[in-house]
């Protein structure tokens, strides 16, 4: 199933023939669940929101379902897909990457990407000269570097894949960065939240000195939402963000907006998701999903010590159990919470956060 998945997905990214998409689906039971992502993203780029209630799951039954919906709906809609505009190099869904910490404090704390093989392709960290120091999240960038908040140290670093820095951003106590759409980061810190362009110069910052941010992200609409450490009170915020052009200068406005809802009690330092309609947290021992309006629960799945949480374009979400197992566990679990595929570090570290691209 390999070898004959890797030759499709080449004849693909240059022909684009429809034939190949049409077999590639057809394979899909027996592929490796990497594969199954790489085809996944392609079929949800493909389909955008006419997508089928189809997934992937993990029985042979449910693989043949998914499989047959796919089929059928490219049977009926392929021809009219433009694969010529997909950008094969870019095209998400294959690729994970892996935060892992040494809980031990040998200095081993490292930064792993996964390909769709489901081998390292990425591996930097570790004590040394490149030593990545408290590393509360990463991201890949568009040139292929990462981004690396360093919770710790208070700056964030841009460091190749052998983790050489090649440059460093200061920022303080930063717990997640998102890169943007025009090439610009967000940073969630711990006490405020800072927008900032391709340069990493600052547009925005937002200051909150009423409590401890504990996680945030951002919102379609480029507002943003974020979570405290307060109990029994409003603990999930929103931050109004509004963009101005005028005679060729850009200024902008982040300000608190709307009423804050109370969620749970928050696992501290997480990483969280949202939608336009609803945000996904890491409470003490479980991830849930709460309305954005009504603060209303929506989905939940338990687990010890949950670190990050991301809903992924197939309807499935990616968590990081900080505490399950020996070695941490990264996990994709469905709707119905059946868990699809799971990563346990090795070398005595911990999975602490992951994110699938």
């Amino acid at each position: 199933p390999e070898a004959r998945f890797q030759g499709l997905w080449a004849l693909l990214a240059a022909t684009r023939d429809r034939a190949h998409v049409a077999d590639l689906i057809a394979a899909a039971p027996k592929l490796p669940r990497g594969r199954i992502w790489q085809l996944e993203g392609l079929l949800v780029r493909a389909a955008g929101e006419r997508k089928p209630k189809a997934s992937f799951g993990k029985s042979e039954e449910a693989l043949t379902k998914a499989r047959d919906a796919w089929a059928d709906w490219w049977q009926k809609n392929g021809a009219g897909v433009e694969l010529a505009k997909i950008d094969f190099a870019t095209l998400g869904g294959g690729f994970t990457d892996i935060v892992e910490y040494d809980v031990r404090a040998y200095g081993q704390t490292r930064v792993v990407a996964l390909g769709p093989d489901l081998k390292e392709k990425v591996k930097f960290g570790g004590p040394g000269q490149n030593q990545v120091y408290n590393p509360a999240d990463a991201r890949r960038l568009p040139n292929g570097n990462y981004l690396v908040c360093e919770f710790g140290y208070s700056r964030i670093t841009e460091r190749d894949t052998n983790g050489d820095i090649k440059k460093t951003t200061v920022v303080n106590q930063p717990i997640s960065a998102e890169v943007l759409p025009d090439g610009g980061t967000l940073v969630i810190g711990q006490r405020s939240v800072v927008q900032f362009d391709k340069d990493m110069k600052p547009q925005w910052t937002f200051n909150w000195q009423q409590s401890v941010i504990f996680g945030g992200a951002r919102l379609p609409n480029g507002d943003v939402v974020f979570v405290t450490n307060m109990q029994g009170q409003p603990n999930c915020h929103r931050i109004g963000v509004k963009r101005e052009e005028k005679d060729g200068k850009v200024t902008w406005e982040a300000k608190e907006a709307g009423k804050a809802l109370s969620v749970g009690q928050m696992q501290q330092y997480c990483r969280l998701d949202a939608t336009e309609n609803s945000v996904l947290v890491c409470e003490f021992n479980r991830v849930a999903e709460y309305d954005l309006k009504t603060g209303k629960e929506l989905w939940k799945h338990t687990g010890t010590n949950p670190m990050s949480c991301q809903r992924l374009p197939n309807g499935n979400t990616l968590i990081a159990f900080h505490g399950q197992g020996s070695g941490g566990k990264l996990v994709e679990v469905d709707a119905a919470n059946e868990v699809l595929w799971e990563y346990e570090a090795k070398d005595g570290l911990r999975v602490a956060k992951g994110y699938r691209r």
